[in-house]
């Protein structure tokens, strides 16, 4: 069976959508594992954003993502969902 996606998710508190080296390193590793060109790394955080991290040749891109861990219940939903959108739409 083929790898479809490959992304990861730290328990780390990120202010901002720059991820740290380690955890860059860490979704390459996913990557040429998987053979994937595509990997999310995902943190939670205060606010939501997102990052694109093209790394050095241009053939992968870590998406960067930072979720809004103290939003409502609803919030939580509506930031998973499109994030489930956004990996789906990658297949």
């Amino acid at each position: 069976p083929k790898c479809l996606y490959a992304g990861d998710c730290k328990y780390k508190f990120a202010s901002d959508a720059t991820a740290r080296r380690e955890d860059v390193y860490q979704s390459l590793a996913y990557a040429a594992a998987t053979g994937l060109h595509q990997v999310t790394l995902s943190y939670g955080g205060g606010t939501q954003l997102a990052r694109e991290v093209a790394i050095v040749d241009g053939r992968t891109t870590v998406l960067v993502r930072v979720l809004n861990l103290a939003a409502s219940s609803e919030g939580l939903k509506a930031q998973f969902a499109a994030l489930a959108t956004e990996i789906t739409r990658g297949l």
